[in-house]
């Protein structure tokens, strides 16, 4: 064990040229994946059930306009750079294709947003122009990540943090926390990322021309669409659940269900960091060293495997108690429902570096395929146990789904000849 963390401790510091590299990613996925959920946990603490359930719909309705606006850009961006920026005509190719996203999603959100949750209208619109502003900070920051650059992502993160951290301090001492204050201060948090990445874009490119190609445009929509796909059905195989938990059981079991989900959230920092530092620096070793690339791959998967058993172990011992404590008796069911949720942890380590090699040895249609196959199976199984199982037929169908992409990914890959 100890030769298998010595060699991809050597393969880490051959092949990334800065250790600093590490450490950023590490502190932006913990920014990212452990602090916001904490942030969200603590809003659970100050607002009612009702309420919180509205507020964890509204971040949620966020999270996908993020995921559709980044539309696999961001890791086309990472993904052609291989270790290096991508060039200004693609950049600005991508610019262009963003722009008609969004100003198209925004359109269909307030259409789709008056219809289904008219009484929530102002806080669901405001939670949607806020992931729009992040996935515009996340735009740019790729840019300088497939560079192997991470500073203007690591500022934005704690910028984003510390002003969502001070607006919570101020709304709880001088105004009530309500979902509609609680959807401004998370617009500010995310606006001032995206004014920052792209001051920092304009500042590296000030030399360069701005070009559009219309050939190069028509060839990178093909080449990103499956991406597209890829990135928004891996978010509605895991979210969607949670509108048919709103449309079937209200909005007091979709804060139930999110409390559990977040603390499992919680254990996902370590995954997180794998996907988003190695994604540059394995797509670089695919083309230049196979073999290393290979035994990279296995190590990692070893690594994760143990890591996932550890999370699990504290995870079980721990999280009933501490939603005892905190929470008192307010989110008993979130203490139940989250030792079902076990499985997950586990299962999501293992899926990372499968889904990541499918995605980096251009199988990235059969991932799409597999993942079509799987949100299929979920929204279906969803519809038909919600109403007699509630939150629990809900962990059991999301355990399910996971056990099927991976069972699909491994399955692939083993067939997959070189």
């Amino acid at each position: 064990m100890v030769s298998i963390f010595s060699t991809l401790k050597l393969q880490l510091a051959k092949n990334i040229s800065e250790r600093k590299n590490l450490y950023e990613v590490s502190v932006i996925q913990a920014l990212r994946i452990f602090l916001f959920p904490l942030i969200i946990l603590f809003i659970a603490t100050r607002i009612p059930e009702y309420e919180f359930g509205i507020f964890a719909l509204g971040i949620t309705i966020a999270q996908l306009i993020i995921v559709i606006c980044d539309f696999g850009f961001n890791q086309r961006i990472v993904l052609i750079g291989n270790g290096t920026k991508p060039n200004i005509t693609q950049m600005t190719n991508f610019i262009f294709l963003r722009l008609l996203i969004i100003f198209f999603l925004l359109s269909i959100s307030i259409y789709l947003i008056n219809i289904f949750y008219s009484d929530f209208f102002i806080e669901y619109l405001i939670f949607c122009c806020s992931g729009i502003a992040y996935s515009i900070f996340n735009f740019f920051s790729a840019y300088f990540r497939a560079g192997l650059n991470f500073k203007i992502e690591l500022h934005g993160y704690v910028l984003s943090n510390f002003i969502l951290v001070i607006g919570l301090i101020f709304i709880e001492n001088f105004f009530i926390m309500t979902t509609l204050n609680l959807a401004i201060i998370f617009f500010v948090a995310r606006l001032l990322p995206m004014i920052f990445s792209v001051y920092m874009f304009l500042a590296d490119t000030r030399k360069m021309k701005f070009q559009l190609n219309l050939k190069d445009l028509t060839s990178e929509l093909k080449k990103v669409l499956p991406i597209a796909a890829i990135t928004i059905l891996a978010f509605l195989y895991i979210y969607i659940d949670l509108f048919l938990i709103e449309f079937y059981l209200g909005f007091e079991e979709v804060g139930q269900y999110q409390v559990a989900f977040r603390l499992i959230i919680l254990t996902m920092i370590i995954p997180e960091i794998f996907n988003h530092l190695m994604l540059p620096f394995l797509s670089k070793l695919w083309k230049k060293d196979p073999i290393n690339y290979f035994l990279t791959l296995r190590i990692s998967l070893i690594i994760l495997f143990l890591y996932s058993i550890i999370a699990t172990s504290l995870i079980a011992i721990f999280s009933k108690p501490v939603i005892s404590l905190i929470f008192l008796d307010k989110y008993s069911i979130s203490g139940e429902i989250i030792l079902y949720m076990l499985p997950l942890i586990i299962l999501r380590s293992l899926g990372a570096p499968l889904g990541l090699r499918l995605l980096i040895e251009n199988l990235a249609y059969y991932r799409l395929f597999f993942m079509l196959l799987v949100t299929f199976f979920t929204i279906i199984c969803n519809i038909i146990v919600i109403p007699m199982y509630g939150l629990y037929g809900v962990v059991f169908t999301s355990i399910i789904a996971h056990i099927i992409l991976n069972a699909l990914y491994w399955s692939k890959l083993r067939r997959w000849r070189h």
